[in-house]
């Protein structure tokens, strides 16, 4: 397993009214945001010569002539409430698509998330094909460490291992997130304040036997809401062995009553040198955890299961600079994901840790 980090530059205190750039950030703080029963409109547009814009604070980015493809539904569900939420047991929010969606090299039907108070994860999806596919993540997509926003940027792996017709397959990769802009989305049908643009780049290994592995680099800009869980809207490009696709996929969704509003957020300046890591990683019963701090100061170190709750607190006191090794023994700890977590008036860093 590999260390996910989270980057944070200087950021100013954005105690201004709520559309005059007051700085978004992406948390948990509306859970549960999406709500079961949720309901959206998704339409894939042309592209043409669309563009993702300008990146920086304050950006409005105008998509109000994008002319409509299709349209079709998503909604959220509890996981339990599709016919797969056996396959992914650690999932707290689903949403089930009518007819499926596209992406580049497939169509889901579903997908199945963990959104907790420490992050946002996508556990796999299941495909459109005349025998569904359950693609679960074995090691889950962590989308976003809890709070993100502008100047922010995450890194992380993943990998899944399923079986499609008589052939098993794997796919195991990486991907970036950058927080590059935030400010105001229009679309189509009206406005959305207070967004963040995330760009997601995606590098990826797709194994069969029988087949030369086919190599995966996916693009995507996204522009999400801390209301919701799910992008307003999203460009998207993809190359297989290096050969772009010819499809660029864009799409926006609609939510009817949607208050775009959120609270003024004041962030404090956060600094780099922090870091957190965990050996052995898998482990079994007993890990050492290794803290560097370029700064003395108040720390807490934490544990979370798959499902965001609070499983244990290894330390919360003053440190003095430099390394510093805790000892963690998870013995009493169910086998499964979970996020390890160092917070310090420097900045939160999160690693994603496997107990075997």
């Amino acid at each position: 397993m590999k260390k996910v980090t989270t980057l944070a530059i200087v950021l100013i205190a954005c105690l201004l009214p709520y559309y005059l750039g007051a700085q978004p950030v992406l948390s948990n703080n509306y859970n549960p945001s999406p709500q079961p029963g949720t309901i959206i409109n998704i339409s894939r547009v042309n592209t043409g010569a669309i563009t993702q814009g300008a990146s920086g604070a304050n950006i409005t980015w105008n998509f109000e002539s994008l002319s409509m493809v299709n349209v079709k539904t998503g909604t959220f569900v509890v996981p339990n409430a599709t016919p797969f939420g056996a396959s992914f047991p650690n999932s707290t929010i689903a949403i089930a698509y009518n007819p499926g969606i596209e992406y580049g090299s497939y169509t889901a039907n579903y997908e199945f998330f963990n959104i907790s108070d420490a992050a946002f994860l996508k556990n796999g999806f299941v495909n459109n094909a005349a025998t569904p596919i359950a693609v679960n993540y074995t090691d889950p997509k962590v989308l976003l460490p809890y709070p993100f926003t502008y100047g922010n940027a995450h890194i992380d792996d993943f990998s899944a291992t399923y079986t499609s017709g008589t052939a098993n397959v794997t796919e195991s990769g990486s991907f970036t997130v950058n927080a590059d802009a935030y400010g105001t989305l229009v679309l189509p049908y009206g406005t959305i304040h207070n967004v963040v643009r995330l760009h997601f780049i995606e590098n990826y290994t797709q194994t069969i036997p029988g087949f030369d592995p086919f190599e995966y680099t996916v693009e995507t800009y996204a522009w999400y809401h801390p209301k919701l869980a799910y992008p307003f809207f999203s460009i998207s490009s993809e190359e297989v062995n290096g050969s772009p696709q010819p499809s660029i996929i864009a799409r926006y969704i609609e939510l009817d009553g949607f208050d775009d509003s959120v609270e003024p957020v004041g962030i404090s300046e956060v600094q780099n040198g922090v870091s957190v890591n965990v050996y052995p990683n898998p482990m079994q019963q007993n890990a050492a955890v290794m803290l560097n701090l370029t700064q003395a100061g108040n720390a807490a170190v934490t544990v979370y299961n798959a499902a965001g709750q609070l499983v244990a607190n290894l330390f919360s006191g003053y440190l003095q600079p430099g390394s510093q090794t805790l000892n963690f023994n998870a013995e009493n700890l169910p086998a499964g994901l979970y996020l390890l977590e160092l917070t310090t008036n420097q900045s939160r860093q999160t690693v994603k840790l496997i107990i075997q």
